[in-house]
């Protein structure tokens, strides 16, 4: 029995030494495997830290911190993400047989998604038919909207949307404040419009809650945080 006992102590102490040599490197690679093809990630763009390395084997790690270039998200291209968590738990016999590490939740983490005014206008045009030829532009806090209408298929106008982009749940919006048409010589205007979706994060990676938006550097930045 002692013998036994010895053994089992030996290979538990290989174990807990492995892991903790190879167990942060062997985390972020399950982990880039998860988000590599879903976000623009290189390999040194995952890092784990997990101390001591045996934490692995009851799924936690400590913290997990992740950057990503341009990558697209449906129709709407983000310009960069950012993303820290810590007191992570995740299913290491999933992650295990598939090879990727599959966080299932964390204590605490926040997170940054970047869009350009470029990238968003390409998305308004691809999501509506009803303005054309749409430029964005971003000032101070409001965002501007400008392009041409149809109007009774008549003749066409000129419109000038002003309003905020805002947070509703999980979904980012776009709460306009004023809508003004020029066309045919008149001017029309209105500021009882409702707010539009733009962007729903709740199949986002990490189940994040987007919480804040700012506009700043000229660039749409959404603060959140993880569930």
């Amino acid at each position: 029995i002692m013998r036994k006992l010895i053994v089992f102590l030996v290979i538990v102490a290989g174990l807990c030494t492995a892991l903790q040599l190879k167990g942060q490197e062997a985390a972020e690679e399950g982990l880039y495997r998860s988000l590599n093809g879903r976000m623009n990630v290189t390999r040194q763009d995952v890092v784990v830290k997990v101390d001591p390395g045996i934490k692995m084997m009851l799924g936690r790690l400590d913290s997990v911190y992740v950057h990503s270039g341009p990558f697209a998200m449906g129709k709407l291209k983000f310009e960069s993400f950012d993303c820290s968590l810590s007191g992570i738990r995740f299913n290491p016999l999933d992650s295990l047989a598939g090879q990727r590490l599959y966080i299932g939740s964390a204590e605490t983490g926040s997170v940054q998604a970047v869009i350009s005014p470029s990238d968003l206008q390409s998305y308004l045009q691809s999501r509506t038919d009803k303005i054309s030829d749409a430029v964005v532009t971003f000032e101070d806090d409001s965002v501007h909207i400008k392009g041409k209408v149809r109007l009774g298929n008549i003749f066409t106008a000129t419109t000038d949307i002003t309003g905020n982009f805002v947070i509703d749940g999980t979904r980012l919006k776009f709460a306009p404040s004023h809508i003004g048409i020029e066309g045919a010589g008149k001017s029309y205007g209105t500021d009882n419009i409702g707010a539009v979706d733009i962007f729903d994060f709740d199949n986002f990676p990490f189940g994040i809650v987007p919480q804040k938006v700012e506009i700043k550097n000229n660039l749409l930045i959404i603060h959140g945080q993880v569930q």
